[in-house]
Parts: C-alpha cells; sequence; structure tokens
C-alpha cells in the first residue's frame, strides 16, 4: 500500500520564507442559529462529515447541528436540525471529537481540570439522553499551568477510505516504566483492546501537540500511551481538526498569550503535516506547511477563540468564541480561500 504523507509536500513548493500567508477573511456570526440554547462559554467544535457538533465548557452543553448546502454551494447551519444535550457538570470540557467508532454519535469530550482526561459519551437522538462511558485520564505533565491546559483534540486514523495508510500501524510500541514510547522502531506485539488511531491534544502553555494511543481492557481499565510530542509554530494553541482530504493538521493558535508578548494581537491558523521516520513510516515530525493570520480586531478586543470545525470539502472554517455573554458571534463561520 502506498504512503500518501509524501504527496503533500506539493503544498510547501508554493510557500518561503515564514511560510506566512495571506491573512484570513473576518468571517460571519452565526450563533443566533443555536442561541435558544444559549452560547455562553462555547470552546469546542467538531466536524463529523455531516453535522457541527458543539461543547461548551461552563454548563456542558452539547449540539449536533445539522448543515445545508444551497445551490451556489453555501453551507449553512440548518436550524431545524439542531440536537442538544446536557453532560456531566463536573468537567471542564474544551473540546469534541470522534474516532476510532465505526458508526453512532459516540464521541470522545476533552476535559481540561486537573492533569485533563478524555471522556466518552453516547448522544441518543430519540430521547435526548447523553450516556457517559469510559474515561481515561491524562498524564501529570499535562496538567493546566498559569490556567493553560489540554484545548485543542482531534483523532487522525491510520488508513484513508481507499486502505492507503497514514502511517504504521494498529500495534504497540515498546514503553518505559511511565508510558512513554521507548524508540517508534515498527510493529509490535498486537494489543486488540485499542482504539484505533492517533488522538492527538494541543496544549495551550507550550503551544505542543502530544498523540496518544487510547487502550481500553478487563485488566488495566482505561490508560494512554504517548505516542510523540511535537512542537508547532506558535507558543499557544487552542483549536485542532485533521483535514481528511487534505490529510493536514489544521491548528488554531490563540492570540491572547504569545502573540501579545511578541507585540502583536493576532490569532494564527497553521496547516502541518507528520512527517513519517523512512525507516519504519512512524510519525516522528510535525512540518508546518502554512500560516495564515487573523487579527482579534476582526471580532472585538477581549475574545477568546477556543475551537474550530473544518470542512475539507468547501473549505469552510468554524470558530467558537469563549464569551461570558450570549451573542451570535460567539460563533464564527468564514471560507478559507
Amino acid at each position: 500500500m502506498k504512503l500518501t504523507w509524501l504527496l503533500w509536500s506539493v503544498f510547501s513548493i508554493a510557500l518561503s520564507g515564514n511560510l506566512l500567508a495571506q491573512e484570513l477573511p473576518a468571517g460571519n456570526a452565526v450563533g443566533d442559529s443555536i442561541s435558544d440554547n444559549n452560547t455562553t462559554d462555547l470552546s469546542g467544535a467538531f466536524f463529523d462529515g455531516e453535522s457541527l457538533w458543539l461543547v461548551t465548557n461552563k454548563g456542558n452543553n452539547i449540539w449536533k447541528a445539522g448543515l445545508s448546502t444551497d445551490r451556489g454551494g453555501a453551507v449553512s447551519i440548518d436550524g431545524e436540525k439542531i440536537k442538544h444535550w446536557k453532560v456531566d457538570r463536573s468537567g471542564d470540557y474544551e473540546a469534541i471529537t470522534k474516532g476510532g467508532y465505526a458508526s453512532g454519535d459516540t464521541l470522545l469530550l476533552l476535559d481540561e481540570n486537573s492533569s485533563g482526561a478524555i471522556v466518552e459519551y453516547t448522544f441518543d437522538s430519540i430521547n435526548g439522553r447523553a450516556t457517559k462511558g469510559r474515561t481515561w485520564k491524562l498524564p501529570k505533565y499535562m496538567s493546566e499551568r498559569s490556567g493553560l491546559g489540554s484545548e485543542g483534540f482531534t483523532w487522525v486514523p491510520e488508513t484513508d477510505e481507499d486502505d492507503n495508510f497514514y502511517w504504521l500501524c494498529n500495534e504497540l510500541p515498546p514503553t518505559d516504566k511511565n508510558g512513554v514510547v521507548r524508540n517508534n522502531s515498527g510493529c509490535h506485539a498486537r494489543d486488540l483492546d485499542m482504539l484505533e488511531g492517533l488522538f492527538i491534544i494541543a496544549h495551550q502553555d507550550s503551544g505542543d501537540l502530544y498523540a496518544f494511543r487510547l487502550l481500553s481492557n478487563a485488566i488495566d481499565g482505561e490508560r494512554v500511551v504517548l505516542y510523540g510530542r511535537y512542537g508547532t509554530a506558535k507558543g499557544e494553541s487552542a483549536g485542532l481538526e485533521f483535514d481528511t482530504q487534505a490529510k493536514q493538521i489544521v491548528i488554531w493558535h490563540g492570540g491572547k498569550e504569545d502573540d501579545i508578548r511578541e507585540g502583536g494581537d493576532v490569532n494564527v491558523l497553521e496547516r502541518a503535516i507528520l512527517s513519517l521516520d523512512k525507516r519504519n513510516k512512524q510519525p516522528n515530525s510535525l512540518k508546518s506547511i502554512e500560516r495564515r493570520p487573523y487579527p482579534v480586531t476582526e471580532i472585538g478586543k477581549g475574545h477568546n477563540i477556543e475551537g474550530i470545525a473544518w470542512l475539507p470539502s468547501t473549505s469552510d472554517l468554524f470558530l467558537t468564541v469563549d464569551n461570558k455573554r450570549n451573542k451570535p458571534e460567539n460563533l464564527l463561520q468564514l471560507t478559507v480561500k
């Protein structure tokens, strides 16, 4: 099977220098599409291929919003196709994603509390019930530091729809006593209790991405194994998505922390690819291929963009704004051209 990662280098040919491209458009405020359910403290977003999922970090609201496309190809939220759930208030849920599940509305929430955790929920659209499942606690090094913790969350599958490998493999490499991978020397003893794919978390304090494998079995319970840590273009990362068409990781860097220290109040949308080790086809580094600025002044000073949802087929980007007031601009939509 052919590996597709090397094909993506075509994007880097058109870019040079610091990879900084033109500014992103301001976008439109679309939060009023779901404002009846109150978008205060909106934090995470995720596009599952059909619907837009949203989560708040206070009140712990979850929405699943259907999308419609007009004749011109423009995408909008369908106000008639919105589902709403409430989940456990004890969590500080900052992001939501879906991965390792063949079907159904079973998703994973990223809890920033303490050292952090990944929490499984199944959402029933018929009775409006949210059922809590397994919990994977994160290592202590994922803890909040000066109020900055685990913020972005996405899933990278092992193969695409044509069964071409993104990376190898659905097996667990050897680890030390702390659960850290000793070396990525290829495939090892298969663990059938491991969720398929890499689950990647973006940390606000360093801006780094942490890639984990998720295990679940009757003996050890739920545990995570660190597969890799990757530096990004900025010292703060808030939103995270995986572009299934371009095979790229889309990262949102907030403009309230490191960019202010650098003299500017600017958010940055970064595109990057996981580079593979040529010998064993394991992801060993993150290569930035594009960075596009988005001034905070576009939505008003003091607003905090925390989450993104990426629609690869239309290049639409949804941004969630963590705001203490219920306002339409808590959810922004723009088209990345």
